[in-house]
């Protein structure tokens, strides 16, 4: 393993996309609390460390799916282990995701989410692998970018589930 991002660059980074958030979310002509929903277990770090830079009225839940398993590839096929506990009928909802690759995780999220009658839904992720999408998702706004295909371990990115303790992110 080496590292490759160290936690002040990604501190910086999440200082830089919680201001577009905060910049699209300011513009809005309506108050209520946004929802904001952290994908577990990847996400949970990620998503701690952005609420606390969020400057507008919002909410917290997780859901938990799964498509990797034990595998460093996903297989395509989504599980769904934990829903969001709060209504979304008539809510904006803003997804936390650690990486996006194939793209069908996030948009089996925004299908469910829009399909149960949330108003709106907006994504984050972490980490943003702009390889070839299965599903062509929208990705409002992302920490990181690479067309390079990494596997990342640390900041709530685990292997097997370990190493998500890790303050930087580490390539396997």
């Amino acid at each position: 393993m080496k590292i490759c991002i160290c936690s002040s660059e990604i501190r910086a980074k999440n200082e830089i996309v919680a201001e577009k958030i905060n910049n699209y979310y300011s513009n809005q002509e309506y108050q209520d609390k946004v929802l904001v929903v952290g994908v577990l277990n990847g996400a949970f770090i990620f998503m701690a460390d952005l609420i606390r830079l969020l400057n507008f009225s919002l909410e917290t839940d997780f859901v938990r799916i799964s498509s990797y398993g034990n595998a460093c590839v996903s297989s395509g096929h989504i599980q769904f282990l934990k829903d969001v506990e709060t209504s979304v009928k008539g809510r904006r909802i803003l997804i936390v995701e650690d990486v996006i690759e194939t793209g069908q995780s996030l948009a089996f999220l925004r299908n469910y989410f829009l399909s149960s009658g949330a108003k709106e839904v907006k994504t984050v992720v972490f980490f943003n692998k702009k390889v070839p999408r299965t599903i062509d998702v929208p990705i409002d706004f992302a920490a990181w970018e690479t067309k390079e295909f990494r596997f990342l371990v640390g900041y709530g990115l685990d292997y097997q589930g370990g190493k998500r303790e890790l303050p930087d992110l580490w390539e396997m």
